[in-house]
């Protein structure tokens, strides 16, 4: 916990993972490690781990395991969606002050939509993205991938 609240999420994450490898851990410690990781930006690591517990005979991992990773597929997409805005910027001087704009500026085939159906948030004065607060996958655990 140490690590954590020192922003050292990789380390942290490592020693969550290795205490949920102790005979009779607590269940909580591997989706710890997981979710520490994706707070870090390490979203390939999280999903791996996450990935391992989707297989869990413990129907609650399950459950956020299937919803963690939509999370994270949230993540990488605000990702990719955030350089077609910086692409808007660069070629209009500005970013994009709707969805609209970039469907007519050729950049995007159709409004965004995030893994559980809701079209994703785009903030016009800076064209940042991420999911709508009408999302259940809202708040993101983090919004950069690394």
């Amino acid at each position: 916990f140490i690590y954590y609240r020192e922003g050292d999420f990789k380390t942290a994450a490592q020693w969550f993972r290795r205490a949920s490898e102790v005979p009779d851990a607590a269940e909580w410690l591997g989706p710890l490690a997981a979710v520490t990781l994706a707070s870090g930006g390490d979203t390939q690591s999280s999903r791996m781990l996450w990935r391992q517990l989707l297989g869990s005979e413990t129907d609650w991992l399950r459950q956020i395991a299937d919803f963690r990773l939509r999370q994270l597929d949230a993540i990488d997409e605000t990702a990719q969606l955030e350089q077609v805005t910086a692409a808007y910027e660069r070629r209009f001087g500005t970013p994009p002050p709707s969805w609209d704009d970039l469907l007519r500026a050729g950049l995007l085939p159709r409004i965004p939509i995030d893994p559980a159906g809701y079209p994703y948030a785009l903030t016009p004065r800076s064209g940042d993205v991420t999911v709508s607060e009408q999302s259940p996958l809202w708040p993101l655990p983090t919004e950069r991938p690394s």
